[in-house]
Order: C-alpha cells, then sequence, then structure tokens
C-alpha cells in the first residue's frame, strides 16, 4: 500500500516536470524572447559588417553578395526589415545644364544613307555668261577674280578640273580602309566621322579663272556618292552646307590663303554635329563680328598680301576652352597650334565624352568649335604628331566618344593613310 502510495507521487512529479519542460521555451519566449531577438540580430550584424569591410574589398560588392554566407544573408535580411521607418528626403529637381552635347546615341544616325538623286544639285558652279580671264599662276598660287586668290601646289588644280576621278576599284580600296577602322572602333563604342574639307576653288568657281573643266562630276563628289551608296562609314564632305551661309556674303575662305576661316570651319563643324545627330540649333545662333586679315599663304606666294575684310564668329560663349599645346615631339609647350599637339578642355564641364581629330591645318579653326560640344578635345597634325602622346589620347577612349580623321581635299588620300594607321594602333591598345 506504501509502495502504491510512493509510485503515485513519483508519476505525479515526473508529469509536471514534462509538462515544464514542454511548456517552458514557449513562456520563455514569451516573457524575454523580444530581446534575444534582438540581441541575436545586434551580434550578426556586427558579424556582417566585419564581413563588408573584409570580404567585400577583396569580390567587390556584386560578387561578394553572391558569395556570401548564409548567416550575413540573413542579418542583412533581419537588419532592414527591423530598421526604423524615415520620412523619405523630398526629392529635389537635378540641376540641368543645356548642352548642345547632350547624351545622344552617337550611333542612332549611323547607317547607310544612299546618294543623292542629282549628285550635282546644290553645288556651286559659275555663271554660264561669266567673262574669259586668262589663268595667271605664280609660285603656286592662281590669280582669281575680285583680287582673290587659289592655291595651285600640291596637285590641287585636277580636283578643280576633275581630271583625277578615282576608279571604281580605287572607291572600294578607300572604303575598305575606312570600314576596317570603323568596325574597330565601333567595337570600343567610338564613332567614327571621316572628314574631307573642301578646297576653297570648289566653292568659288565663280571667283576663279577660265580653266576647262574637263566632268562636273568630279572626284569628291563622285566619292561622296559611292560612300552614302555602299557604306555606313560617317562620311561629310560639306561643299553642299557652304552654299546657304555662302549667300548671306559673309567670306567662308581668306581671300589670300588656302584655309576656310571661322565662318567657313562653322559651316563644317555643323555638318560633324548633324552626322553624329547632336543639336545643331546653336549654331544657328552664331553671332558674327566684323574683322580684317592680312594675306596668308598665297599671298606670301605672290608677295602681294594685303589687308582684306573678315569675320569672326561666337558660338556657345556660355562656354570657355583652356588650350594647352606641345611641341611635335610632345616635349614642349609651345604657341604654334598649326604644327603642334593640342588639348582643349570644355567650361563648364558638362559631358566626359572626348573629341579625337587627326588632320591638317585644317583642324586649327575647326576644333576649337567641336570642342565645345566635348569635355576634352585632342587635335594632332597627322604629320607631326608625337606617338608617345597620340598613343597617350587614343588610350583614353571609351564608348561615347569621337574619332575624326580629317584631310583637306587635295590631300584627301591621306585619310586612308591615317585611318590604316589608326587601324593598327587602336588594334594593339584594345584587342591585344
Amino acid at each position: 500500500m506504501k509502495n502504491n502510495k510512493s509510485r503515485k507521487i513519483i508519476n505525479i512529479v515526473l508529469i509536471f516536470l514534462f509538462a515544464v519542460l514542454i511548456c517552458f521555451p514557449p513562456l520563455l519566449y514569451l516573457i524575454c524572447g523580444e530581446q534575444v531577438k534582438k540581441d541575436t540580430i545586434k551580434f550578426k550584424t556586427a558579424l556582417s559588417q566585419k564581413y563588408e569591410s573584409s570580404y567585400r574589398n577583396g569580390l567587390g560588392t556584386k560578387m561578394s553578395e553572391w558569395f556570401a554566407p548564409s548567416w550575413y544573408k540573413s542579418a542583412k535580411n533581419n537588419t532592414e526589415e527591423n530598421e526604423p521607418e524615415t520620412e523619405p528626403e523630398p526629392e529635389t529637381e537635378p540641376e540641368i545644364i543645356e548642352t548642345p552635347c547632350e547624351e545622344v546615341d552617337i550611333f542612332a544616325t549611323k547607317g547607310i544613307q544612299g546618294g543623292y538623286e542629282n549628285i550635282l544639285a546644290g553645288i556651286p558652279t559659275a555663271p554660264d555668261d561669266l567673262p574669259y580671264m586668262a589663268p595667271q599662276e605664280m609660285s603656286y598660287a592662281i590669280f582669281g577674280r575680285d583680287d582673290w586668290l587659289f592655291y595651285t601646289g600640291e596637285n590641287a588644280l585636277p580636283y578643280y578640273l576633275g581630271t583625277n576621278v578615282l576608279s571604281e576599284e580605287e572607291m572600294a580600296s578607300f572604303k575598305d580602309c575606312f570600314e576596317n577602322l570603323d568596325e574597330i572602333c565601333e567595337g570600343i563604342g567610338v564613332r567614327l566621322v571621316i572628314l574631307v574639307c573642301p578646297n576653297k576653288e570648289q566653292v568659288y568657281p565663280e571667283l576663279m579663272p577660265s580653266y576647262p573643266i574637263e566632268t562636273e562630276y568630279k572626284r569628291l563628289l563622285t566619292f561622296e556618292q559611292y560612300m552614302h551608296e555602299n557604306s555606313d562609314v560617317t562620311f561629310v564632305y560639306p561643299l553642299r552646307e557652304m552654299v546657304p551661309e555662302k549667300a548671306k556674303g559673309r567670306p567662308l575662305y581668306f581671300m589670300q590663303d588656302t584655309h576656310w576661316n571661322d565662318v567657313g570651319a562653322s559651316v563644317a563643324a555643323k555638318a560633324v554635329c548633324k552626322a553624329l545627330g547632336f543639336p545643331v540649333k546653336p549654331f544657328d545662333e552664331v553671332t558674327y563680328e566684323e574683322s580684317t586679315h592680312y594675306g596668308g599663304d598665297c599671298g606670301d606666294c605672290t608677295g602681294l598680301s594685303t589687308t582684306y575684310p573678315d569675320y569672326l564668329i561666337t558660338y556657345r560663349p556660355e562656354v570657355t576652352l583652356e588650350r594647352e599645346a606641345w611641341e611635335a615631339t610632345g616635349e614642349d609647350l609651345t604657341s604654334d597650334i598649326d604644327q603642334g599637339i593640342v588639348r582643349y578642355t570644355s567650361s563648364p564641364h558638362t559631358t566626359d565624352r572626348m573629341l579625337l581629330m587627326y588632320g591638317d591645318s585644317f583642324r586649327v579653326k575647326l576644333v576649337p568649335i567641336l570642342a565645345k560640344n566635348f569635355g576634352e578635345a585632342w587635335a594632332f597634325h597627322r604629320s607631326y604628331a608625337s606617338w608617345d602622346l597620340s598613343i597617350q589620347a587614343l588610350s583614353k577612349l571609351k564608348p561615347g566618344d569621337v574619332l575624326i580623321v580629317q584631310a583637306v581635299e587635295r590631300y584627301d588620300e591621306y585619310n586612308t593613310y591615317n585611318a590604316n594607321e589608326l587601324a593598327d594602333l587602336l588594334t594593339s591598345l584594345f584587342y591585344y
């Protein structure tokens, strides 16, 4: 009897202890679970911060999240869930600086353009009733009408007479050369422009003496048509664009020099910007200031230099340019921006887009205008460039930048030489 009673008491105690073991954890959680949870999160968060500072530094943000341990992800999620809600800061409109070089897709305008229905439409021509004027030349200079001088050196005259038109095979060879460079540039996200600056006599045929013209379908007109019909390389020959500006009565080239002036350069700059898809409205807001110019290379040839009227332009006055120029060796600073290497930096710095131009002396007037649409612009003379500085500039090319290969019309073949050299350099820099 006594044993039965003892056994009953033991059973009751065991049942009580079993009940306590079952009920105690939930009861304990109800009493202090929240504090335990917070302490656990705090501990894991501390571990995650230690992980952040060491592990992430080695792998980078994205990869560190991919390879993070489970406790790190859990602690991070819990921390984000338990962060107190804060009032969102009021959104402020970002400051927008208007600029012609807005963030456009520079490849949006790239493609086969198609040729002109009439290849001679819009081309400057001399009047049929122009009085006869016998050609007179002196030391590479041609005496034109109204005291204008033209250049006959460096095989320039055949381009005007139409006696050096390219054959189909030659045009195909030029095209292949440009397409090779274009493919390399597109592979690194850079837009290529091939620019040929018109010879002065093509813009002012009415001021030339009476030479017999072989054909009006001249070398660059036929090659431009060929490129527009057969290639998506951006090829710019802004002869037609010169006509409307010429009609306003302002000279586009210096009277006693073979080069274009500010006005002519601005017409070419507008054509380039249009080809790239940049807004061109600022060119319609250019202001002109009457000026004078003395002589020039043609004047030097004749020894008859005089002072004659000219115009200066103001384009996008809100943007200023800082200019640095080096000698061709790249070692010393110089004021010779013709043969030297020039770098322009725009202010305010509204874009990181960079321009590189390889060309001849026609770039001198052109680059300062184009540079206002870029954060940085480099200009190299193809014959004097330091390859060390060339490589330094080329190595900075990035997606969205622009490379212009430029030559005046009488040097158009040099564009193919430049294209081949640049193709080799870019390949060695970006593909090996």
